[in-house]
């Protein structure tokens, strides 16, 4: 098999060029169309070459406790980033390549803290933040490590922690990533938060390079029970990752082997170690060895974003120079007060919604009623005859794990139910095409967008439910303790019977209270979502009315400008995708 090569750093510097002249033309032609156009173009054009010229980020993105520091670790080939934190400490840690082992800690004001490179537990962390003046923004550390040749690789903090505190934060990550590790364990694979994860927030990113890595594979019994794992999770990633890989590991082993402390299992040494060697190989042939292609496809992407935002403003002033006057003067000020079409589809979308939101309350109570009922007369019949002592150690956790599990399966019915709304509501209030200038073009409302937008926002609105205490103060004992086992055994069935109406009505005020975090941040994300739109069309109409005001002549010359513009813009598109491989 012939394997062709090209030269990325040259193609990427090619992508550059073929928008320079573009930015070129809308700054001369600024006088005709306004700024708007050129400087939303100028910002993605400088974020592009920020992007083109940083190293090359790999993000390790996974919940808490799936042993991502580790997996970091036995990638570098020695404990640089501690494992040791807790929720209270962990921050993202950037690991560049360096001479030496370095570490500082970056505030979030623009300061820094240089720190001891091997005192990076917990409880550090902890003391470093109670007497620093800004909160710590990351840390920097730097290694000797053949692995970060070229590249910065980027621990996250869990993802999916109760109050989803560092959500925010990866999502903030992962537009600067290149390739994503997404860590998930072999003892607990793909939680519902997990999949959530997965659906609502990487998938819209459209990252060319994930690989899912199933740690803690030495915690399995055999081989053959690590092959099961693997082939399950590989399943379910495929729904939405069809090209990713699926390679279970364990990390911890090969740490251990890298340090010298011998393997995690010795029996499965050599089948554990063939197993990160297949992680290494498919990094090195798939990512580290095509650094420059991944992100070169990256600056593309992101190429073709800023064109078409820049051809969609040329449309949106040509249509605007084609309406008549009284029309457009009626059209931007029912912009600049948030009424009219836009304002309409806007409140249906939201109304829509509510209504959604409304229907899923009541189901979800109904369903939510119910499911305490089956559980409770599946529970009740078992606790005669069973020790107290025996109840008490271990009904809490059973009905904790139950509920909570019923209760997010509930809310990811109630998320699907809202994002089926949107995107139907969305290709309905769909406005007529304007993508093409014509000399009979009208001035067409802006189209409701944020779908994807909305998807993000729903994957860190989700709420995970704390139980009752009521419940808890009835399965933790009664008051009575000194009758015989039976008699406690009594008493503490009737105090858990006794308690039921308000887990109930607990656990229906807990979801309506979830389904409301839940329709604020649809809410908030479509309303952002469509104000660039609005802003957009508002500008337009400005610009047209200013160039209806200077003339005939000069009306002319401003369509005549925006022709041009957008036969830039249809050269350079294909002249972008023609630097695509592949």
């Amino acid at each position: 098999m012939i394997h062709v090569q090209y030269d990325h750093t040259a193609r990427q510097d090619q992508l550059l060029r073929v928008l320079d002249p573009l930015q070129v033309l809308l700054d001369a032609e600024v006088a005709a169309i306004g700024s708007g156009p050129g400087q939303r173009f100028r910002e993605s054009h400088a974020a592009l070459r920020r992007r083109m010229g940083r190293p090359f980020n790999l993000v390790v993105v996974g919940e808490f406790k799936r042993g991502k520091s580790t997996l970091v670790n036995a990638l570098l080939g020695e404990e640089i980033v501690s494992s040791d934190v807790t929720p209270e400490t962990v921050v993202v840690q950037e690991i560049h390549h360096g001479d030496s082992l370095t570490a500082r800690a970056i505030l979030e004001d623009g300061g820094h803290v240089t720190l001891d490179a091997s005192a990076l537990r917990s409880e550090d962390l902890a003391k470093l933040a109670d007497q620093v003046p800004s909160p710590i923004h990351h840390l920097h550390i730097t290694a000797p490590s053949a692995f970060l040749d070229g590249l910065v690789m980027t621990d996250t903090p869990g993802t999916g922690d109760l109050l989803a505190r560092f959500d925010a934060t990866i999502q903030a990550y992962l537009p600067q990533a290149d390739a994503v590790i997404y860590t998930v364990s072999a003892l607990s694979p793909l939680s519902e938060s997990e999949r959530s994860f997965l659906q609502l927030t990487l998938g819209p990113m459209q990252l060319s390079k994930v690989c899912f890595v199933v740690n803690m594979a030495d915690n399995l019994p055999d081989e053959d029970a690590v092959d099961r794992v693997q082939a399950r999770i590989d399943q379910q990633v495929k729904q939405h990752f069809p090209d990713s890989p699926t390679i279970a590991v364990s990390a911890l082993d090969e740490l251990m082997k890298a340090l010298d402390e011998g393997p995690a299992v010795p029996d499965r040494s050599e089948a554990l170690s063939a197993r990160f060697e297949t992680l290494r190989a498919h990094l090195a042939e798939s990512v580290l060895l095509n650094k420059d292609g991944v992100r070169l496809a990256h600056g593309i992407r992101d190429a073709e974003v800023a064109v078409q935002g820049v051809r969609g403003d040329l449309a949106a002033l040509a249509a605007s120079l084609d309406t008549d006057v009284a029309e457009l003067e009626s059209k931007r000020d029912e912009l600049r007060a948030g009424e009219g079409e836009l304002a309409e589809r806007l409140a249906a979308m939201l109304t829509e919604l509510d209504a959604v939101a409304d229907a899923g309350r009541e189901r979800g109570a109904t369903w939510l009623v119910g499911f305490v009922d089956r559980l409770m007369a599946e529970v009740l019949p078992t606790l005669d005859g069973m020790e107290h002592e025996t109840v008490q150690k271990h009904l809490p956790f059973f009905l904790n794990d139950r509920l909570r599990t019923a209760f997010q399966a509930v809310m990811e019915t109630q998320k699907a139910a809202l994002i089926d709304a949107l995107q139907t509501a969305e290709l309905a209030s769909a406005p007529a095409d304007v993508s093409q200038a014509s000399a009979d073009a009208a001035f067409h409302p802006p189209q409701l967008t944020g779908t994807t937008q909305i998807l993000v926002a729903l994957g860190v609105a989700g709420r995970f439910l704390v139980i009752p205490s009521t419940l808890l103060r009835a399965v933790v004992g009664v008051a009575d303790k000194t009758g015989g086992d039976e008699q406690r055994a009594i008493q503490y069935r009737e105090h858990l019977t006794a308690a039921l109406p308000e887990l109930r009505e607990a656990l229906v005020q807990a979801h309506s209270e979830a389904t409301g975090d839940l329709v604020k941040a649809a809410r908030d994300a479509l309303v952002a979502a469509n104000e660039g739109e609005r802003s957009r069309w508002l500008s337009a109409s400005e610009d047209a009315l200013a160039a209806h005001g200077r003339g005939a002549t000069h009306l002319g010359r401003t369509r005549a400008s925006v022709g041009r513009l957008i036969g830039q813009t249809d050269q350079v598109l294909p002249r972008i995708q023609g630097l695509k491989i592949g």
